[in-house]
């Protein structure tokens, strides 16, 4: 086992022995004794779905504010919508020419916004699916970008060394 995770697993395992309040004994099996009940700390997260449907590797995922689409962006120019109950592909967003780096949800879950290495961001209408503007403005790819809590502004990161900070509503600088 490599030493981070059984470092992670420890933590757990003290975590577990804190919330709990009592005596607990970690066994040499990595598990949690307690009332002579052994929980398996491997137990406590497991994998539901895979979802598949890009073509090249997957840069970023995000959920939608309420948790109901899971948004992928990859290194085959596409985002994936998907339902994140069912794990159903909702819709691909085409429009860039380069890798997606980074999508962002607007507070209220309406637009998404997706930021590539063609040194553009498009902002997406998350229930049509169609673009609603691309955004230009940086001179080498666009990184990173981030709502601000109300929805109005959006910021993007460029391996340019810039930071931009764009009205949405306006789709400006």
């Amino acid at each position: 086992m490599i030493g981070r995770q059984k470092i992670l697993k420890f933590c757990v395992m003290i975590m577990f022995a804190f919330l709990a309040d009592t005596i607990i004994h970690i066994n040499s099996s990595c598990a949690v004794e307690k009332n002579n009940i052994l929980i398996p700390i491997l137990d406590l997260v497991k994998q539901d779905k895979v979802l598949i449907g890009h073509s090249e590797s997957i840069r970023c995922v995000v959920f939608s504010p309420d948790g109901s689409i899971l948004a992928s962006g990859s290194m085959d120019n596409n985002i994936i919508l998907w339902d994140a109950g069912t794990g159903k592909k909702l819709k691909i967003l085409e429009g860039h020419t380069n890798a997606v780096n980074s999508i962002a949800f607007s507070p209220d879950g309406h637009m998404l916004a997706s930021a590539s290495n063609d040194k553009t961001i498009i902002l997406w209408d998350v229930e049509i699916g169609n673009k609603l503007k691309t955004l230009e403005g940086h001179s080498k790819p666009v990184l990173s970008i981030a709502f601000n809590p109300d929805g109005n502004m959006l910021a993007s990161g460029s391996e340019d060394k810039t930071i931009i900070l764009w009205k949405t509503a306006a789709g400006e600088i």
